[in-house]
């Protein structure tokens, strides 16, 4: 069976989806005013499990109908219960 191949539609409709995943998540993650995670010097398995931590903050902040991202951890940082709060304990 031969490979499908995708039409310019499809190509494009998958690229468009490739950049929302990156700017949704990754420019979050990456940005001066959030995590700077570019120039993290965790190395080696912390650096996976640091990744993981900041994917579920941004999941909760998200969760919780905060849309941006690097207020709401300033909003947290000033009263860290606030985190809690936002997970219900």
């Amino acid at each position: 069976r031969e490979p499908a191949r995708a039409d310019l539609e499809q190509l494009a409709h998958y690229i468009r989806g490739h950049w929302g995943i990156e700017n949704r998540l990754h420019n979050v993650r990456d940005g001066r005013n959030t995590f700077d995670e570019d120039h993290q010097t965790v190395r080696g398995s912390a650096a996976q499990v640091m990744a993981i931590l900041r994917n579920l903050a941004i999941s909760c902040l998200r969760l919780a109908g905060r849309h941006s991202i690097a207020s709401s951890l300033r909003w947290v940082a000033r009263s860290p219960m606030r985190a809690l709060a936002l997970i219900g304990v």
